[in-house]
This record gives structure tokens, sequence and C-alpha cells, in this order.
């Protein structure tokens, strides 16, 4: 079938999905609804997949709304892509919502929000001008607020939903504002006008839509200081919208900055990339450093998906230096580095929330001080879980690794091939990547050691359970993605390179392969074409090595039965070990905290509560933290809003003589002024 065919086809049956959803009060029904809009997903994907193997571009005018406001689609390279990245995690996310919402109340409409959150994502990827693209904007972000505040009778989910909402329109109003000076510019809302003439504009008129663009579509990427939303919402949604929401949602805004930077402009100004790295430098280890601090499964998870868009934004500001420089082969390393990262971290980052969304399922709680012992009781779970984790922790063999990799290779070519003055931004990048590695590998030591291994510290975690098989299929499905990511990585760029081209300017460079680039320095390599036989060669020795390290002693196990010495707890002195002499989350990353004592700035909150009808009580005694950015920054202007507020209210007194008065001089004032004219 035709591209257009099969994106048809994934409409179609994303609008089933929906209309079982509101019409549907069977649970077998609303199981049905899943699975179709499962089925859309997949068929969305096969359409850009055809498109990216085609390499053709789709231009379709719906209709006319109103007097020159046009809704237009597009499809091209970079549209399928980010389509397919969509695709390829919410086809598992709905295989495993089927079961996580099972006996969930309230769910007929969650799932109609669900599927058109999926319609609208749909729809920003294709949009084709300014006014498809706003509109889609504007519904996707209205729709995931439905979403995040699904549990809205917790107060701390509404404030969630609260602070989500005034962000993303604060981001959505510099996009407006951005949109409009492009019309005013160029003449027109359409995107391909805007890349044929964009370029062409003053140089200040682009620097300023970049700057309005990088506000409105950073803030819906969550870089800092406006990522404030993101450790909020994430935490508050259902694990399947978390899912979307961290892994999709949020590559809306790279995918706009992508479209600004490179179609719109071909590459724009140097300065541009010195601010998408700095930017992405500070986002990154900042991520890093508050996520490994968390006890809660979900907010660790949600800082680390700020310390990923660090890293991505990191590797668009060199790609954006370099090809200002004319470093045309360190520009496309790092964009392979930046697409196949956007296309890892939303595989494992969707499997991570699913695995949390499990053992909340299981063990009825995501507080890593009241878990432990899973992989015994939710062995599944614990395994699946440990390949996103590996994932995310960049370990070789496994997807986050090669974006990293890559990482490091372009920040390399930077230092030899950049000019002296840039050299230290390169130089400055690169052990940023390196301690940014260092600490997510830390919080994800603490995230699975502390849940799944250790003995149980509370009765729920010994009575967990494992979760259903629909959401363990879910989860299969994203780790072997991860595992793919990771044994295959030339294969798979070799799938989506057509979305860089056009990365240089006039895209007249070819785009290379990965061997070259990753298993040597020598850059000037650039332009060999990729045979594929670098990734088979490393895969066959990964296999090797999984073979050696798994198989042989599952296989020593089965002929010759277990080892016949007889064990004693690690560690245990002879002695009987208890969960009382683990270490807790806490403790365990208490030494990081006391490093950065300086940037945390912790301090000992002591509780007391003493015990109704006696004398003793109970002292609790807390860690609590500086938020730099929120108590910095936001707090001020909070206080800030609040008093203006007030001090408008007065003119608002109730009282009908004022309100005339006001309409009295509203009226003089306007005389005055048609008469001065």
């Amino acid at each position: 079938m035709e591209t257009e065919t099969w994106l048809l086809a994934g409409f179609v049956f994303l609008i089933l999905a929906l209309a079982v959803f509101v019409s549907g009060r069977s649970p077998i029904l609303r199981k049905s609804g899943w699975w179709m809009s499962a089925a859309g997903c997949l068929a969305v994907g096969i359409a850009a997949i055809t498109v990216l193997l085609k390499g053709q571009t789709m231009a379709n005018k719906l209709w006319e709304v109103a007097p020159g406001v046009e809704l237009v689609l597009t499809v091209d390279a970079k549209s399928a892509f980010f389509l397919a990245v969509m695709a390829m995690t919410s086809f598992p996310v709905s295989l495993y919502a089927a079961s996580y919402y099972r006996d969930k109340a309230g769910i007929r409409v969650h799932g109609a929000l669900f599927v058109l959150f999926l319609a609208a994502m749909t729809m920003v990827f294709i949009a084709g001008n300014g006014w498809t693209f706003l509109i889609a904007w504007e519904t996707m972000s209205l729709l995931s607020f439905g979403l995040v505040v699904f549990d809205h009778e917790k107060s701390s989910v509404r404030r969630a939903g609260f602070i989500y909402a005034v962000m993303t329109h604060f981001g959505t109003l510099f996009l407006m504002i951005g949109f409009a000076f492009m019309y005013a510019w160029t003449g027109s809302f359409d995107f391909q006008e805007w890349s044929a003439v964009g370029s062409g504009i003053a140089a200040w008129k682009m620097s300023l839509i970049f700057l309005l663009a990088f506000i409105g579509f950073g803030t819906k990427a969550g870089i800092v200081p406006l990522h404030v939303w993101l450790p909020k919402a994430h935490p508050a949604a259902p694990a399947p919208v978390s899912a979307l929401m961290s892994a999709l949602m949020i590559k809306a805004g790279l995918y706009g900055i992508v479209r600004v930077v490179w179609d719109w402009f071909q590459g724009g100004e140097v300065w541009w990339g010195g601010v998408l790295l700095i930017i992405g430098m500070v986002t990154g280890l900042m991520g890093a450093l508050y996520g490994t601090i968390q006890n809660d499964m979900k907010q660790l998870l949600a800082y680390s998906s700020v310390e990923n868009m660090g890293i991505l934004f990191m590797l668009l500001g060199t790609a954006v230096i370099s090809a200002s420089f004319g470093s045309e082969a360190v520009s496309m390393l790092a964009a392979a580095g930046f697409f196949l990262h956007v296309l890892n971290h939303a595989v494992f980052k969707a499997l991570l929330f699913l695995g949390v969304g499990s053992v909340q399922h299981g063990a009825g709680t995501v507080q890593l001080n009241r878990l432990g012992g899973l992989i015994r009781t939710m062995p599944l779970t614990s395994g699946l879980f440990l390949a996103g984790a590996a994932g995310l922790a960049a370990i070789p063999m496994f997807s986050g690794f090669v974006g990293e990799w890559i990482g490091f290779q372009s920040f390399l070519g930077g230092i030899m091939a950049w000019p002296a003055v840039w050299k230290g931004f390169a130089v400055a990048a690169a052990a940023a990547l390196a301690m940014i590695g260092a600490i997510a590998a830390a919080g994800m030591m603490k995230a699975f050691g502390i849940a799944f291994l250790g003995k149980p510290r509370t009765e729920q975690s010994a009575n967990s359970h494992e979760a259903p098989s629909g959401m363990l299929i879910g989860m299969s499905l994203l780790s072997a993605g991860v595992l793919l990511g990771g044994l295959f990585p030339s294969m798979i760029w070799n799938w989506i390179k057509p979305a860089a081209v056009g990365w240089i300017s006039g895209g007249s460079v070819g785009i290379p392969g990965l061997r070259e680039w990753v298993w040597s320095t020598d850059l000037t390599k650039g332009t060999a074409g990729l045979t594929g036989t670098g990734s088979i060669a490393v895969a066959s020795y990964a296999l090797a090595a999984l073979f050696v390290a798994v198989l042989v002693p599952a296989l020593v196990r089965i002929f010759f039965g277990p080892s016949r010495i007889v064990k004693e707890e690690t560690w245990g002195c002879g002695h009987s070990l208890n969960e009382k002499m683990e270490y807790t989350a806490t403790s365990l990353t208490y030494p990081l905290l006391m490093f950065f004592s300086w940037f945390f700035q912790p301090q000992r909150v002591v509780i007391k509560s003493l015990v109704r009808g006696k004398d003793a009580g109970i002292v609790t005694v807390q860690t609590e933290i500086r938020r730099l950015i929120e108590q910095g920054v936001y707090a001020p202007l909070i206080r800030m809003a609040i008093g203006i507020s007030s001090k408008a209210r007065e003119i608002q007194n109730g009282r009908i003589q004022l309100y005339l008065a006001y309409v009295f001089a509203t009226i003089l004032v306007l005389l005055v002024v048609y008469t001065l004219r």
C-alpha cells in the first residue's frame, strides 16, 4: 500500500478506538479499544518507515477552516523519523495499557483522551504550516493536561496539572509570537515557504525567531530553567501516560528546534550552537544530580528525562557549531548521535516508566525505601527493568551507550576542528558528558539495587506479585528495542539517516556511516559509505560474550545439577541478615549529597509529633535540599505576581459608582485621542 493509505489507516484505527472508549461499557470492548489504538500506531509507523525508505515527501491540503487559514499536512524524512519513534513506543505502550487500566475507574474518558493525544501528536509531526502546527500543538498540550490529572482526587496531582498547564501555555505564547513574526517577514504561514526564504531575512530577525522558538520549544523539552513542570507532571500521571510524555511529547520540542535551525535557517549562527551546548550541559548536569538523590522511582526517571534532554541539546549545539566552522564530518557525527539518542531514549525511557508502573501494580508503591527483594516475586519485571536501566546507564551493548559514545567522538572532533576560542566548549562538553554518565549510572544502580535486590523492607514489598502478561508483552517489545539499538546501531543509522539530509547547508554532503566514526577518531573518513560490517562484527562479539556469561553457566547447571556447596549469605559473618542492615535509598546517595552540598544546600528538619494520651512522642529527622531554580527564580516571580494581583484587586471593589467612573474616564480619553488625530 502507498504511504497515504497507511497513514489514513492509522487515523481510522484511532477513530475506531475513540468510538469504543466513548461508547463501550464492557471491559472486553474497552480492551479492544487499546488494541485498535495499538493497530493505529502500527499503521502510522509503517507509513513513516515507507517515507524514510523511499525518501519521498508528501504534502496535502485538507481544507480551509477560515479565510486564509488552511490545514496542511506534510510528511518528509524528518517528520517521518519522529513519527516512527512515536509508533515504536506507543504501540507497546498501548498493549501494556490494555492490562494496566483493567480495573481503573473513569477509564472511558481517560482512554478517549489517550487516543486523541496520540492523534494530536501525529498531527504535530506532520503539520505543514503554522496554523496546523499551532492547533495540533495546543490540542496535544490540553489533552496531555487531561491525562496528567487522571487521579485528580489527590491535591499533589492537581498542583502538578496546574504547573504543567501554566508552563505549557507560557511556551505556546512564545511560539505564537515567533510564528507571527515569520508571517510578517515572509508573507506566508507555509513551512516550505519559510524554508525557501527564511535564510534570506536579516540576521537579527533570524536570531529573534531562534530565541523565541528556543524558549517555546525548550519549555516543552524540559530544559533548565523551564523544566519545573516535568518532575511534577510525570510522577503524577499514570505509567503509560508518563511513558508517552517522557518518550515522545518532550521530543516534540526537539523536533521544533530542528525545524527552525536546519530547515528554516539552514544551520543558523554559530552562537546559536553555543547557547544550545551550554544550556544542554547545565540541563544534563542538573537533571542527573537531582535525579540520583530522588527516592521516588517516578521522580528519579522524570529528572533523568531532563538529563537526557541536556545530552540531546549538547549534540544539537555541537552540530550547529561544527557546521558554522565548516567541520562537516563532525557536524554529521553529532547529528548521527542526536537522531540515534532520540530513538534510543524514547525506547528505554518508555520501558522504565512501564517497569515502574508494574512495580506500582505489584507492590503498591514506588518509594524505594519501602521496596526491596522484588526480584524474587517479580522476576520478569526485574529483568526487563534491568534492560532499561542498562540502556539509560549507557552500558555497552545497550542502546543508551551508542548516543553517548558518538557524543564523545563528536566533542573530540570539536577539539580538533574548532577554532581555538571554541575548543574550550568542546572540552567542557566532554567533561560534562562524562560526569552526567557517571551520575546517571549511579542513579540506575540505586533504583535497581534498592527496589529489586536485597530483602523486602515492607510487607507490601514481600507480598508483591508479577505483572499480568499483557503488561509484560509491552515491556518485552521495548526491551528488545533496547538490545537491538545497542547491538546494531549502524544498521539502524542506515535506516534513519535520510532524516539528516540537508543537515549541512544545501544537503550536498554525502551522509556517511558509523563504522569509521565510532571506532576511529580519524574524522576525515566521514564520507565513506556504510557497509554495516562493523556493526555485525561488534554484534557477533557481543553475542559471544553473552553466550559465555549466561548460557554456559546455565548449561553447566542443566547437565551437572546444582552446586553441592552450602552457601551462606554474603557478608553475614555468621549472623542472620535482616532488612534493617541494608543500605536505604537515602543512605546510598548520601555521600553524593554531601559531595555536592554546595549545590544541594541540605538542611536537617526535625519533626516532633506527640502520641495522643502519652508523654512520649515520635521524632522524625529528614533532609531537605534547596532547589535553586524553584526557590531562587520562580518563588520571587510568584510573590511578585501575587503582589501585583492584590493591588489590581483594589480596582475591582464592587462599588457601582467606581465602575461608572471607569467608563466615564475611558470615554473621555477616547474622545481626547480621537480629537487630537
